[in-house]
């Protein structure tokens, strides 16, 4: 997959459960536009309250495709929980 190319390229595994949510984080912050957008997505599909900061923090990505799928991902989140995010500029 994406993520184990991209741990592997900074000589990291992706290891199970919360260690390969944490490589999402990472991926998240770090990984060029195309992993960034990906983390996003995939933290969409899969993502849980705790994964609420990485994704805000997202919130201010270079890259406008990343902000809309961390925003997405947010929204997922928030529906799926039936939490409330609030972010503040």
């Amino acid at each position: 997959s994406w993520l184990v190319s991209w741990a592997a390229a900074q000589g990291e595994g992706v290891g199970v459960g919360d260690a390969a949510r944490k490589m999402l984080w990472r991926a998240l912050r770090e990984g060029d536009a195309s992993v960034r957008l990906a983390a996003a997505q995939v933290l969409a599909q899969i993502g849980r309250p705790d994964d609420v900061e990485p994704l805000l923090a997202a919130l201010t990505d270079p890259d406008r495709t990343v902000v809309d799928a961390a925003m997405e991902a947010l929204a997922e989140i928030s529906r799926r929980y039936d939490v409330r995010i609030e972010y503040r500029v």
